[in-house]
């Protein structure tokens, strides 16, 4: 039984970023926040696209659709035989995530393709979510001994 884990706004991107920085630990690995001017090559992780759908109760399943761009070259040249490997490395690398909590996200839908100088790559993610149940104030009971009169 796993542990619980808060899921916070960047919980599955620290995670996938983790995953890149194991598998090219020298490839600096940014989220959306990317500084101009930075060295090549490098991959930028963002959340293209999130849903949620409710389930029964409290419970909600959250798809994240993982964008990861490794961009090689400054100028915009397309080598394909640059990619293939990159892009193999990466659905190795990232088919399985694990989170802070120990638990394991397996990535399924995973697509990738070069655009100029860039590699576009895809991955979904699905994590099962309950919200806590707050609990209700309880009405607070009053024991009030009543006397009755009788009547003579």
């Amino acid at each position: 039984m796993s542990n619980k884990l808060t899921v916070e706004g960047n919980t599955i991107i620290d995670a996938v970023i983790a995953k890149i920085n194991g598998a090219f630990p020298d490839v600096d690995v940014y989220d959306e926040k990317i500084n101009e001017g930075c060295d090549y090559p490098y991959f930028m992780v963002i959340v293209e696209d999130f849903s949620e759908e409710k389930l029964m109760r409290e419970n909600y399943l959250q798809t994240f659709i993982i964008s990861v761009l490794y961009q090689y070259k400054e100028i915009p040249e397309t080598s394909y035989s640059e990619f293939n490997p990159v892009s193999y490395k990466l659905t190795e690398a990232l088919r399985i995530i694990e989170l802070p909590n120990g638990d394991k996200l397996r990535g399924y839908n995973i697509n990738s393709y070069p655009d100029n100088e860039k590699l576009e790559f895809y991955i979904n993610y699905d994590i099962k979510v309950a919200t806590e149940l707050k609990e209700k104030p309880k009405q607070m009971k009053n024991s009030v001994n009543i006397l009755h009169k009788t009547r003579r």
